[in-house]
């Protein structure tokens, strides 16, 4: 059988088409699976740069063997933003696809991502569909599919094919400001220019970073996404989010810091959708806090999602039962009850 891998398209001087980016932080575990996803791409043009975020296990013992393979970068610790923002000043590709140390690609991700952005090179980034997993096998087949329903059948053509096309570009901003709708960095490429002319990543964000950066892409840029699952999600309780149980609550206070930096750089009609977005944000990390009793870590939230959105009653009302007993909230919707009509 012939091989099917492809390595035609060069940049000039033979330049790789694609700088592929991996930042790592006691990796030792994965780093190796991971790599093994990039060599096995069928689209070859790539250079792999890794940078060491200060790693204080055997990282660098992991890596050593594939020296004349990869190029690494060691930095003293900075976080991810920092590592991949230094990462991106050595590429030479046209393209830049960030891959977290521990997840996986497709074979197909590279080749169908470059043959999309040649085909729409005014779009801000290219990201794929992706399926979560851990060591029990697949936990979700379409991590953004569910999200992207309605995007993706107003931007399908014709309208009743929203299931089954399989690129599909767009204005993503609006949908963004409700939620990262992109499941993370590593279903990404970034065209290399735009990157360094948005600054690269916003070093002052710890989590959260990546939906930053989409937002800022996809304000004047339309996205593009292939309905097409290429990239492989891993949960992992070594994961930088945390563990299973903590992940959402870490997701929604991440998204909150970065739609708060928002509020000043847009007009008011911008500023309202983020505030909505804000506000049931709030919402929702306030209920978690109350739900594990840290009254007032949840009064805090569930004030400001009131002051955010005044018609939200809701949070009034589960503002003003952190000041009862900790099992306020469950008394009030006991006397709701009670009045509802039969």
């Amino acid at each position: 059988m012939g091989d099917k891998r492809v390595d035609k398209r060069e940049g000039p001087n033979d330049l790789p088409v694609v700088s592929v980016i991996i930042s790592v932080y006691n990796s030792e575990t994965f780093i190796g699976t991971t790599l093994a996803s990039v060599w096995n791409q069928t689209f070859q043009s790539y250079e792999i740069i890794v940078v060491d975020d200060g790693s204080t296990d055997d990282t660098a013992g992991v890596l050593a063997p594939f020296q004349e393979r990869i190029q690494y970068v060691y930095q003293h610790n900075q976080g991810v933003s920092a590592a991949r923002n230094a990462g991106a000043k050595k590429a030479r590709g046209k393209y830049l696809a960030f891959l977290d140390h521990d997840d996986l690609w497709g074979a197909q991700k590279l080749e169908k991502q470059v043959e999309a952005y040649e085909r729409h090179p005014d779009a801000g980034f290219v990201f794929t569909e992706g399926v979560s997993f851990n060591h029990t096998g697949i936990i979700n087949p379409g991590l953004s599919f569910n999200y992207l329903k309605e995007w993706i059948c107003s931007n399908s053509s014709p309208k009743n094919i929203s299931s089954t096309q399989v690129v599909i570009k767009g204005d993503l901003f609006h949908d963004l400001i409700q939620r990262n709708s992109v499941a993370t960095s590593s279903a990404v490429i970034i065209n290399t220019d735009l990157f360094r002319a948005l600054g690269g990543f916003n070093t002052a964000i710890p989590i959260g970073e990546d939906y930053d950066l989409y937002l800022r892409l996809a304000r004047n840029h339309p996205a593009v996404f292939i309905h097409c699952p290429l990239f492989f999600y891993r949960v992992s309780d070594l994961s930088l989010s945390g563990s299973l149980d903590e992940r959402g609550n870490t997701w929604r206070t991440a998204a909150i810091q970065v739609l708060e930096g928002q509020i000043p750089l847009y007009p008011d009609e911008i500023k309202k959708l983020i505030c909505l977005s804000l506000s049931q944000k709030y919402f929702e990390t306030g209920y978690f806090y109350y739900d594990k009793g840290e009254l007032n870590k949840a009064k805090k939230r569930f004030q400001r999602a009131w002051q955010l959105r005044k018609t939200d009653v809701r949070s009034l009302v589960y503002w003003l039962a952190t000041w009862l007993l900790p099992d306020g909230v469950q008394k009030i919707r006991a006397v709701k009850q009670r009045r509802m009509p039969e």
